[in-house]
């Protein structure tokens, strides 16, 4: 009989490389909790080489190599644990092409997949681009600060409201800003799926207030303007890839 995962179980793991051999804990796991280890042994004590292991894909159109198209995932690894009903998907790791690859540039994306707890199915945890932040649950982590300068009122668009944080500066009256489109959200979001969110940080600098108002397919939630020389948090969830949505709620506040 297979029994449920209790909470701290390892699912999974294993060192990989060129060169190895693989030992077994006569037990379950060996004495550094490993069940598996495949251990690269070097030929000489001076030798560079270290334990590794290659994934490789090779885009090809009638036997000739190409290059690998945006959106391709380059390579992945799954993890499964046992359930009473069986083996359960649980998490992966993909690495997938961020853009249309070059032999000059290969942009590239890692996307680590994780499944929360009451559900089943492994949704991002982690979406890096160049420049990431490790949050807990489903964010997009990609970070980048937005410096707009507007006098009065702005369209705050999909790549700085997804980036992370906006320092809105320039108006000498009240003013409102409105998000970008659920669609334009939603296609600057590599990978999104329904649940990817986002943090956001707007920072009001004038002493002024600034009225957030919602674009097409944006639904704002919680407190959402922003008071002279202060700062609000927000979390955008998107809750429609087909019929583009976004949700963006007002988390908190503070003072510069």
């Amino acid at each position: 009989m297979l029994n449920n995962l209790q909470p701290g179980q390892s699912v999974g793991h294993q060192t990989v490389d060129n060169f190895f051999v693989i030992s077994r804990g006569t037990v379950g796991l060996n004495s550094s909790g490993y069940s598996d280890v495949l251990t690269y042994t070097s030929p000489t004590v001076a030798s560079a080489v270290n334990a590794s292991i290659a994934i490789q894909t090779i885009s090809s159109l009638n036997g000739v190599v190409q290059n690998a198209p945006a959106g391709q995932t380059i390579g992945n690894v799954d993890f499964f644990g046992s359930t009473t009903n069986g083996l359960a998907y649980a998490a992966n790791i993909d690495v997938n092409a961020l853009g249309a690859w070059t032999p000059t540039s290969t942009p590239t994306q890692l996307v680590l997949n994780a499944t929360a707890s009451g559900s089943t199915i492994p949704v991002p945890a982690l979406l890096t681009g160049t420049l990431a932040t490790v949050s807990a649950g489903n964010i997009y982590g990609k970070l980048t600060v937005a410096a707009v300068a507007t006098v009065g009122a702005a369209t705050l668009t999909a790549a700085q409201l997804v980036g992370g944080v906006i320092l809105r500066s320039g108006s000498t009256a009240a003013y409102t800003d409105t998000t970008d489109t659920a669609a334009n959200i939603v296609a600057a979001i590599q990978g999104c799926q329904i649940g990817t969110a986002f943090q956001l940080r707007i920072t009001n600098t004038v002493a002024f207030i600034d009225t957030i108002a919602a674009g097409a397919g944006v639904t704002l939630a919680g407190t959402t303007a922003i008071a002279a020389s202060t700062y609000r948090d927000f979390v955008g969830v998107v809750t429609n890839v087909v019929t583009p949505a976004v949700t963006l709620t007002g988390t908190g506040s503070g003072t510069l």
